[in-house]
């Protein structure tokens, strides 16, 4: 698989993008490459959900993350979410009050579904949608969820004593560069926002009732309104 020679790196200091940044993000994804962007739950790769390529690169981005298990899409919508699974009206409910937000939903998947964001028997998919206006951009102007992964992961967290501080800044997943220097030339462009600390995102799962918490990312639950076993 060919490396980029070389990336683009764009900052972000507001909520938006210039158009040439976003341009230029969304012509990198629709060729197939992998991009690098802040979201409200830290760094994250992002790329086409249907491209082998992008797959095979993320495997090696994140070589800790088992083979069989899914990566997450980045949805840019509540009104997306039907395009790639099955939700029921409540629960539909459920998130419509929670999303956009710092949390991966799981729901059971259907045909649209890409392969790449579901477990290996098919069943469900993980899905996000974050809180990020550039975000919003992106996804609009490339017309479909993203597949993603976040920088690190769990476990590379605790060993950093993410859940003693939540906002150091002083770990390499907080700074764009640093990540793109980690990632052996498999990042196209880069959105740079550093230093952006790492939260991961609370999980819940949707294909049980009630829903469970698979992760408790750390972020105030105290507004939820629904039912759901903890972790």
């Amino acid at each position: 698989m060919a490396s980029p020679s070389h990336y683009d790196t764009f900052f972000l200091k507001g909520d938006r993008l210039a158009r040439h940044c976003c341009e230029r993000l969304t012509e990198a994804i629709q060729a197939g490459q992998v991009v690098l962007l802040p979201t409200d739950t830290g760094y994250c790769f992002a790329g086409d959900p249907h491209s082998a390529r992008v797959h095979k690169a993320f495997l090696r981005l994140r070589s800790a993350h088992p083979k069989n298990k899914p990566f997450s899409l980045l949805c840019p919508n509540i009104a997306a979410l039907s395009e790639v699974c099955h939700i029921s009206t409540p629960h539909y409910r459920i998130v419509k009050k929670i999303l956009p937000g710092p949390y991966t939903c799981i729901f059971q998947r259907h045909k649209k579904t890409p392969a790449s964001a579901s477990t290996q028997k098919g069943k469900t998919v993980g899905i996000r949608v974050p809180d990020s206006p550039h975000l919003h951009q992106i996804l609009d102007a490339v017309g479909s969820p993203l597949l993603t992964t976040s920088a690190t992961d769990a476990d590379q967290l605790e060993l950093e004593n993410y859940y003693e501080d939540f906002h150091s800044a002083d770990s390499w997943w907080a700074h764009a560069s640093e990540i793109v220097a980690r990632s052996e030339g498999l990042v196209a462009a880069a959105v740079d926002q550093s230093p952006l600390p790492m939260r991961a995102s609370t999980i819940f799962d949707f294909t049980s009732e009630p829903p469970r918490m698979l992760r408790d990312g750390g972020w105030d639950l105290s507004d939820l309104t629904f039912d759901y076993e903890p972790v």
